[in-house]
């Protein structure tokens, strides 16, 4: 059961993402102080392995469903934070995925294979390249 804080994220596939509480934590970790960035992410869909960016501001909290089993919220992991080209710019982009604590790190970049990257950008909107 999970009662407490999560947000809503909504894939271009229309399957819902849900973003346990955990991962706005590891958020503000990963931004180390930068807080001003925190509202941009990007996230990998479980359902179709697309990367895009979501805006948390836009998304939506705790809808009203009161304690449901949420099996798609367990399992996220800040992956790493995404760097856009602009040499001046110092705006992580935060990368949220599942991973599996059973994973090795080959198994992982494999997974990592199979992801669809949308065009993302940056917090300050500068393009990032998709990782080779």
């Amino acid at each position: 059961m999970v009662d407490g804080y999560y947000r809503v994220l909504s894939c271009k596939c229309g399957h819902p993402i849900l973003l346990p509480p955990e991962m706005l934590g590891q958020l503000l970790l990963a931004l180390k102080g930068l807080t001003k960035y925190c509202e941009l992410i990007a996230a990998v869909c479980d359902h179709c392995k697309r990367v895009q960016n979501y805006d948390l501001t836009k998304t939506k909290p705790n809808p009203d469903w009161g304690q449901v089993i949420l099996p798609n919220a367990l399992g996220w992991a800040y992956v790493e934070s995404l760097r856009c080209q602009e040499g001046t710019c110092e705006a992580p982009l935060p990368l949220f995925a599942k991973w599996s604590s059973a994973m090795t790190p080959e198994e992982r970049e494999e997974y990592v294979k199979t992801w669809t990257w949308d065009n993302l950008i940056c917090p300050n909107a500068h393009p990032i390249s998709n990782p080779e």
